[in-house]
C-alpha cells in the first residue's frame, strides 16, 4: 500500500497520463511460458479528459530493490535473477538500488504502471527497463526523487562513440570518392560493420544487439513517462528511451546520455513539457513517424558538437562556384551548356579529372585567360580549345538585360564582373545524410510530420539542428542553433508561423523544398545559403509573408531554385562579398521569379550574381549597382529628390550592390544612392528599376540541398544594420536609427 504522501503526489500528475496510456495499442504476443496467474487489482479508476483522475489507494506491489535481494510486497511482481519480472497489470513502485539487474514487464494486454520512487538501476549489458508485453505502460517519476537508469558502462559507450566516428570517417571518404550517397542509417559498438541492424529487429532473441538492448528503457508498446521528479538515463550501449510505437513525455526532468539516439519512437513522439538535457551520439529526438512538441526546455548536444565538422567554407570560401566543394563536372557542363557551347561535358569532366576546379577564377572574365593558361600548361590538352574559344565567343556576344523581368533562363545584366554559378544543379539530390553506413546525429528528427508549438531549444550538433523527411511546421518557441549542417531542414515543407528562431552558425540556415514564412523572427548565420529552397519532388518555393527575417550567408542570401515572392514582413539580407553568390538567386533556368508585393526588403552584397525584382511586382523596387566595390563599415544612405534620408544602412562586409524596397518608395521619384565618395541617381520609373547595364552574371540554382560546413558570425543590438551580423534586438530590419516598434519606419529613421 503507497501511504497518503506517496497517494498526493502521484495522482494529480498519474491522472492525465494513465488517460493516454489506456487509450493506445498493446505491445507483442507472448507465446504462454511466461503467463502467470492474473492478479485483482483496483488500483486506478480513469477519466480520459484533461480533468481525469485516479484512485492510487491500491498498489499491486511496493519494490525495494537491492544487490542483497529485492524486496516485492504485494502481488503481480517477482524476483528472478535479480531481475524483477512483472506479469501483470497495476501500478508498481520500485526504490532502492539494484546492480546487474532490471525490470522486465510480461503483462500480456494488461496496461503497466511503473512508479520510480528514488531508483537506481543498473545494467551492464542490457537494459535497465524492458516493457516486453503489455497494452500500454507508463513510467512516472516521482516529484521531489532522484532516479537513475543505466544500460552499459563508459566503456562500452567509447567503443560505440568510436565505432560511429569510424562509420561516418569511412561515409565521408566514400562520398569524396562519389561511392554512395544514400539514406543514413544508425549503427552501434555491437556490430559497426552491419550498421542497420541497428534499426528496429522486433522478432529478434533478447540477448546480443536485439530488443533488450536497443535502449535503456526499451518499449515494445505504447510508452508514456511523466512526473516531476529527476530521471538520468545512461545510454551507454545504444538508445535512452525507446518505444516501438507511440511515446508520450511530459512533465519529466530528464538528463539522458546515449551511444546513439536519445529518444525515439516507432510511430509517434508527443513531448508536452518538461526540461531535457541529452547529449546523444545519434539523433537526439527522433521519430519514425510524426513527432510534436508543445512545449518544455531542451538543452541538445550531438556527436562532438558543430564544432567538430571540418568547416567546408575553409576548403571552398564562398561554399559556392567553381572552387567549391559541391561542385562537380557535371554542375558545370550544365552551365557551360545554358551558354550555348557544345562539348561542355567533355571540358568539365577534363577540369575534374586534372584536379584543376579549385584554382578556377571568381569572376567570369578572368575564366577564357584561365582555360588557356591551362592548355598552355598542358593542365589540359589542345582539343579543349575549340570548347574554350566557343565559351569566349558566348561570352562576348552576350546582350545584358533585366534577368529578374524578361526571366531570361541563363544570364542576367551586372554592374561588375559575372561568375560561374554557384551549384547550379537542376536535379541536386539531398546529401544531408552523406553515405549508407553513416550515422545521423541531429538534434530533432522525424520521418512524419513535424510539429512544434512552444518551448526553449537550445541545439549544437553535429548535423542538422531541426530536420523533418516529411513537413516541419514551427507555431512558436524559442530556437539557439548552431549546426555543422542545416539549422531547420525539410525534405518537403517548411512553414514557420511564429516564434524566434537564431541560426547562429550553420552550413544552410534554412533549408527545404518548399518554405514558407508567415510570422515569427528568423536570424540566420551561414557558410552558404541563408534560405536555400531546392527539390525535385514539386517546384522550389520561398514565400514570406509577415515576421522579421535576418540572413548573413557567405552563400546565396535567399536561394530558390525556382520562385521567390515576399508579400511583407522585414526582409534583411547580408549577401555574399564574391561574385560567386547573390544576396538573392533564384531558379530562372526553371522559369522561377522573383517577386515583391510588400513588406521592407533591403539586400546588399555583390553584383556578379545580381536578381532583380520581376516586373509583375507590385511594389516599388530599386536595385543599385555601385562603380566601386565598397568596404566593411561603408554607409549606405538613400534620399529622396527632397533631400530627405528613406533609409540607410551599415555594411558588416564589403559589397558592390543593393536592393531595396518598401511601400515609402514612390514611383517616378528620384533617389540619391551614396556610399562614401561614390555617389548617384536613380529614377524609378518602372516598378523594378536598376542601374545595372553592363556585366555578365551567370544565375540559376545556387546548389541543391547541401552538406556541412561553417562560418563565424555574431548576431547586432540595435536597429543599425548590423555590424556583426546581428538580428536587431527591436525586430525591425536595420534602417538608420533604432525603431521604437516593429513596424518598418516611415522614412527610415
Amino acid at each position: 500500500m503507497l501511504n497518503k504522501k506517496m497517494k498526493s503526489k502521484m495522482g494529480i500528475g498519474l491522472a492525465t497520463v494513465m488517460a493516454v496510456a489506456l487509450l493506445v495499442a498493446g505491445c507483442g504476443t507472448t507465446t504462454g511460458e511466461n503467463e502467470t496467474a492474473t492478479v485483482s487489482t483496483e488500483s486506478a479508476t480513469v477519466v480520459a479528459s484533461s480533468d481525469a483522475s485516479i484512485d492510487l489507494s491500491d498498489v499491486t506491489a511496493v519494490i525495494t530493490l537491492s544487490d542483497n535481494g529485492s524486496v516485492v510486497s504485494g502481488n503481480g511482481a517477482s524476483v528472478e535473477d535479480n531481475d524483477i519480472v512483472i506479469t501483470s497489470g497495476g501500478t508498481y513502485s520500485f526504490s532502492g538500488t539494484l546492480t546487474e539487474g532490471r525490470i522486465k514487464v510480461e503483462a500480456e494486454g494488461q496496461d503497466v504502471t511503473i512508479v520510480l520512487n528514488g531508483a537506481t538501476i543498473t545494467n551492464s549489458e542490457k537494459d535497465a527497463i524492458y516493457i516486453e508485453y503489455a497494452n500500454s505502460a507508463t513510467i512516472y517519476v516521482m516529484e521531489g526523487t532522484e532516479n537513475v537508469l543505466t544500460s552499459g558502462t563508459e566503456t562500452t559507450y567509447e567503443e560505440a562513440k568510436a565505432a560511429i566516428d569510424e562509420a561516418n570517417a569511412s561515409a565521408e571518404t566514400n562520398v569524396a570518392a562519389g561511392e554512395s550517397d544514400s539514406a543514413t542509417t544508425e549503427t552501434s559498438s555491437a556490430d559497426t560493420a552491419s550498421a542497420s541492424e541497428s534499426t528496429d529487429s522486433t522478432e529478434a532473441a533478447d540477448e546480443g544487439f536485439s530488443n533488450s538492448q536497443k535502449a535503456t528503457i526499451m518499449a515494445k508498446c505504447s510508452l508514456t513517462v511523466a512526473g516531476s521528479g529527476s530521471l538520468t538515463v545512461n545510454g551507454y550501449i545504444n538508445n535512452g528511451i525507446q518505444s516501438k510505437e507511440i511515446l508520450t513525455i511530459s512533465d519529466v526532468n530528464l538528463t539522458l546520455v546515449s551511444a546513439n539516439d536519445g529518444i525515439k519512437a516507432g510511430t509517434e513522439l508527443n513531448i508536452t513539457s518538461g526540461t531535457f538535457d541529452i547529449d546523444s551520439y545519434g539523433d537526439a529526438i527522433q521519430s519514425d513517424g510524426t513527432l510534436n512538441i508543445a512545449d518544455g526546455y531542451f538543452d541538445i548536444f550531438t556527436g562532438n558538437g558543430s564544432a567538430s565538422v571540418e568547416k567546408k567554407s575553409e576548403a571552398a570560401p564562398g561554399g559556392g562556384g567553381m572552387g567549391g566543394e559541391r561542385n562537380s563536372s557535371d554542375m558545370i557542363a550544365k552551365m557551360l551548356e545554358r551558354m550555348g557551347v557544345d562539348g561542355a561535358s567533355d571540358l568539365a569532366a577534363a577540369l575534374e579529372e586534372a584536379g584543376a576546379l579549385e584554382s578556377a577564377p571568381r569572376d567570369m572574365n578572368s575564366v577564357v585567360d584561365w582555360l588557356n593558361g591551362l592548355v598552355e600548361d598542358g593542365t589540359i590538352s589542345a582539343d579543349y580549345q575549340t570548347t574554350i574559344d566557343a565559351i569566349e565567343s558566348a561570352m562576348s556576344s552576350f546582350q545584358p538585360g533585366q534577368m529578374g523581368a524578361q526571366n531570361q533562363a541563363n544570364m542576367q545584366p551586372t554592374g561588375d564582373n559575372g561568375g560561374f554559378g554557384g551549384g547550379m544543379m537542376d536535379d541536386a539530390a539531398d546529401s544531408t545524410d552523406s553515405d549508407s553506413n553513416s550515422v545521423s546525429q541531429k538534434g530533432i528528427k522525424a520521418e512524419g510530420v513535424m510539429t512544434i508549438d512552444g518551448g526553449t531549444f537550445t541545439i549544437d550538433t553535429v548535423d542538422d539542428a531541426i530536420h523533418g523527411t516529411s513537413d516541419v511546421v514551427i507555431n512558436s518557441g524559442t530556437f539557439n542553433i548552431t549546426s555543422g549542417d542545416d539549422g531547420v531542414h525539410s525534405d518537403t515543407n517548411l512553414t514557420v508561423n511564429g516564434g524566434t528562431i537564431t541560426v547562429e552558425d550553420s552550413y544552410e540556415g534554412i533549408e527545404a523544398g518548399v518554405i514558407t514564412i508567415n510570422d515569427g523572427e528568423v536570424s540566420v548565420t551561414s557558410s552558404d545559403d541563408g534560405f536555400n529552397a531546392s527539390t525535385t519532388l514539386t517546384d522550389p518555393d520561398i514565400t514570406i509573408n509577415g515576421g522579421v527575417v535576418y540572413v548573413n550567408a557567405s552563400g546565396d542570401g535567399l536561394d530558390s531554385n525556382k520562385n521567390l515572392t515576399i508579400n511583407g514582413g522585414t526582409v534583411y539580407v547580408d549577401g555574399p562579398s564574391d561574385d560567386m553568390n547573390a544576396a538573392i538567386d533564384i531558379g530562372t533556368e526553371n522559369q522561377g521569379i522573383f517577386v515583391i508585393n510588400g513588406g521592407t526588403v533591403t539586400a546588399v552584397g555583390s553584383s556578379g550574381m545580381l536578381e532583380n525584382a520581376d516586373s509583375s511586382s507590385t511594389q516599388q523596387t530599386i536595385t543599385y549597382v555601385f562603380s566601386e566595390k565598397l568596404e566593411e563599415g561603408t554607409v549606405i544612405t538613400v534620399s529622396d529628390s527632397s533631400g530627405n534620408e528613406v533609409a540607410s544602412f551599415t555594411l558588416i562586409k564589403s559589397a558592390s550592390a543593393i536592393t531595396y524596397s518598401s511601400a515609402d518608395l514612390v514611383s517616378g521619384e528620384t533617389y540619391t544612392f551614396t556610399a562614401g565618395d561614390q555617389s548617384g541617381e536613380i529614377t524609378a520609373d518602372s516598378i523594378n528599376t536598376t542601374n545595372s547595364t553592363g556585366g555578365m552574371g551567370m544565375g540559376g540554382h545556387g546548389g541543391g540541398m547541401g552538406g556541412r560546413g561553417m562560418m563565424q558570425g555574431q548576431m547586432p543590438t540595435d536597429g543599425q544594420a548590423p555590424t556583426g551580423g546581428q538580428m536587431p534586438s527591436d525586430g525591425q530590419a536595420p534602417s538608420g536609427e533604432a525603431p521604437t516598434n516593429e513596424q518598418a519606419p516611415a522614412s527610415g529613421n
